[in-house]
């Protein structure tokens, strides 16, 4: 029997999330975690080896350079008794010094003009004029390697003094040993340390892409969990998903505005394609005709401006903001007052202002007189005749504060915050022109310079105030 679709989906789909999750946790090979604590325990014990060699090379030629030096010494006391009392006494030092301590580092052979030896324990063949190094041998401790210093009397004999090595020999195998127990406890440490790290830093960029995983499935709501500690990945987890709430509001706003365009765009488009199904089923007049067309035309001109009201709104919701330069608001709101007054008398409303001089900040000049544009318009459409529209723009605690009231009918308190909202329009204004996107151009602005937009009550009436910073655009 075929199996089922669905049952294929799913696991497929499972499968999927299996593979992505391998893809989360990387290998140790391929883990740049790994790889950088791999390399940090290879610089330390690196380190420990440079260390140690230079510490033994240091001690080795400390140590040697003593002997040398006790060599030296040596050989001038046998030298000067020799001058002093002649052969026998030197043999005889040469006894009391093998005699009176048995833990001396130093072996003596004293040879005749025939190379035999008449004195002291190191046995060794007769050796060359000067300094060498040999293995010797004495009575006591057997051979080994020791350094020579021999020197040729009045009478042709040869004084023969070694120093047995085995001080500097132990002092090296001592120091290689500490540097080795050194280097293996900083590779053990350092590698268990390197591992706990490598496997936290994995853990939370594993959370990391198991997020941007999860958005890139669909899910927005997905968040990076953040750690106690404030540290460089909780910053990274708090700018992420500060960004994926912007993605976030992003998509729900473009959602709503989908839906809202479609609604709002059904009733023209369907207007418009009615008069063209009129004018194509009556008589073929081109009269009738051409009053169609115009119509028409106008229909699509506010289809056109319904579009761009909708990209100007969003593209200051999704911008930056770009080029502010200090701006005077003052002289924009006398100006577009001193204009608007006498359109408004003639409409039988009347429009006093007051403004605050010098009130300058940064921003886009031409955006800012489009807002107080805007809320002219919505005041002078939302009241009935004879009504009075007041504009005032204030200095405050660092901000500006612009209002444009009117003594009009208002609006409820429970519809003030829904009329920014794109298309929103009141029941008592569904007649007249417009599309409901005046006073969220109004807000997107105000964000843009990061301002304020509200309204209230203005008793009777109402007042929409906008507050825009002094110190300029929003970090």
């Amino acid at each position: 029997m075929p199996s089922d679709p669905s049952s294929a989906m799913i696991d497929s789909a499972a499968g999927a999330a299996r593979a992505s999750r391998r893809n989360a946790r990387p290998s140790a090979r391929r883990s740049v975690a790994y790889r950088i604590a791999l390399a940090c325990v290879s610089a330390f014990a690196l380190a420990n080896l440079v260390l140690g060699a230079g510490v033994l090379i240091a001690a080795h030629r400390a140590i040697g350079g003593y002997v040398e030096h006790e060599l030296s010494a040596e050989t001038d006391a046998l030298v000067a008794v020799y001058r002093a009392g002649g052969r026998a006494r030197l043999v005889a030092a040469i006894a009391r010094r093998e005699a009176g301590n048995t833990a001396n580092d130093l072996l003596y052979a004293l040879y005749d003009r025939h190379g035999r030896r008449i004195a002291g324990a190191m046995i060794a063949q007769p050796p060359q004029h000067g300094q060498s190094r040999i293995r010797v041998r004495d009575m006591l401790r057997g051979a080994r390697s020791a350094r020579l210093r021999t020197i040729d009397l009045a009478d042709g004999s040869r004084l023969a003094i070694a120093a047995d090595e085995h001080q500097v020999e132990g002092l090296d195998r001592t120091i290689a040993m500490l540097f080795g127990g050194a280097l293996l406890a900083i590779v053990l440490i350092g590698t268990l340390t390197a591992l706990i790290i490598a496997r936290y830093m994995t853990r939370r960029l594993s959370a990391m892409a198991q997020t941007a995983e999860a958005i890139r499935a669909g899910r927005l709501d997905a968040r990076v969990t953040l750690g106690r500690y404030d540290d460089e990945f909780d910053q990274l987890g708090a700018a992420l998903n500060a960004m994926l709430a912007r993605i976030s509001d992003l998509m729900v706003n473009l959602r709503h505005v989908s839906n809202d365009v479609a609604h709002d765009l059904r009733t023209p488009l369907t207007r418009l394609r009615q008069m063209v199904e009129r004018s194509l089923a009556g008589p073929d007049d081109p009269v009738a005709q051409r009053q169609v067309l115009e119509r028409v035309e106008a229909g699509i001109d506010e289809v056109l401006r319904l579009f761009g009201a909708i990209l100007r709104i969003t593209s200051l919701e999704s911008e930056s903001p770009a080029d502010l330069r200090a701006i005077d608001l003052s002289a924009i709101v006398e100006d577009l007052c001193d204009s608007y007054a006498p359109a408004l008398e003639d409409g039988g409303r009347a429009l006093l202002w007051r403004v605050d001089p010098a009130v300058v900040l940064k921003g886009d000049g031409q955006l800012l007189a489009q807002l107080l544009v805007n809320l002219l318009d919505n005041a002078q459409a939302h009241t009935p005749v004879g009504c009075a529209i007041a504009v005032s723009l204030s200095r405050g605690e660092g901000v500006a504060e612009l209002a444009v009231a009117d003594d009009g009918p208002g609006v409820a308190p429970e519809r003030r915050k829904a009329i920014f909202e794109r298309f929103v329009r009141e029941e008592s204004s569904r007649t007249t022109p417009g599309n409901g996107l005046g006073l969220s151009l109004v807000r997107a602005i105000a964000q843009y310079h990061s301002g304020q937009v509200e309204a209230f009550d203005n008793a009777p009436g109402l007042c929409v105030r906008v507050r825009l910073p002094l110190q300029g655009a929003r970090e």
